[in-house]
């Protein structure tokens, strides 16, 4: 072997080497962006039942009834409510129960 071939052999193995971690670290980073785009989608928690049972004059304060009950975000969400005038409602209360929010489902 010649003085240069060791050399060369170190460098085409250190640029494997290289290579292998640059496409490690792009696998690392697309994992990374993927669970970064997914983890807000999450949707909020169920309501417990002490909760549901402050949540349920509020919506008939609002003259509504029904309705998927969540909490996100720091607020309670009605999804689907049927109001008093036989319209269905997405409802928004905040922390303390009071309406913030009354938006009609097309």
């Amino acid at each position: 072997m010649n003085g240069t071939a060791a050399p060369l052999a170190r460098f085409k193995r250190g640029q494997k080497r290289e290579s292998a971690l640059s496409m490690r670290n792009l696998l690392l980073a697309s994992v990374a962006l993927l669970l970064a785009v997914m983890v807000p989608a999450r949707a909020g928690r169920p309501v417990t039942d002490e909760e549901r049972a402050k949540l349920a004059p509020a919506i008939a304060a609002a003259g509504c009834s029904g309705g998927k009950l969540e909490f996100d975000d720091g607020k309670y969400e009605v999804d689907d409510a049927t109001c008093s005038d036989g319209q269905t409602y997405d409802l928004k209360f905040d922390a303390d129960f009071r309406l913030i929010k009354k938006e009609r489902e097309d």
